[in-house]
């Protein structure tokens, strides 16, 4: 386990979280980050539009938040960690689901 930084910054800890929720496990709505995070809707929808902002992540038609252009690229990238990740994330999901 990580020990976490001496002077942490819970709300860049909070974007962090987001963006990776977001680049791992799909879609998230406001009132899921919310919970997820243990924060207000309304501080889980300033992170979100943050993320929006900087394109970390973007917000559709029916106001669910999905990853962005920024974590997309990061999705395609030839890095072997993103490699790895592509290969064991669909097997990694079928064992949550059992």
């Amino acid at each position: 386990m990580k020990t976490p930084p001496t002077y942490a910054i819970a709300s860049v800890d909070h974007a962090l979280r987001l963006a990776t929720m977001l680049r791992f496990e799909g879609s998230l709505r406001v009132a899921e980050a919310a919970e997820r995070l243990g924060v207000a809707q309304s501080t889980a929808h300033r992170l979100l539009q943050m993320l929006v902002y900087r394109d970390f992540a973007v917000q559709d038609e029916t106001r669910v938040y999905r990853a962005g252009p920024v974590l997309e690229l990061a999705a395609h990238s030839l890095s072997r960690t993103a490699l790895l990740r592509s290969v064991a994330l669909p097997h990694m999901r079928s064992l949550v689901d059992r």
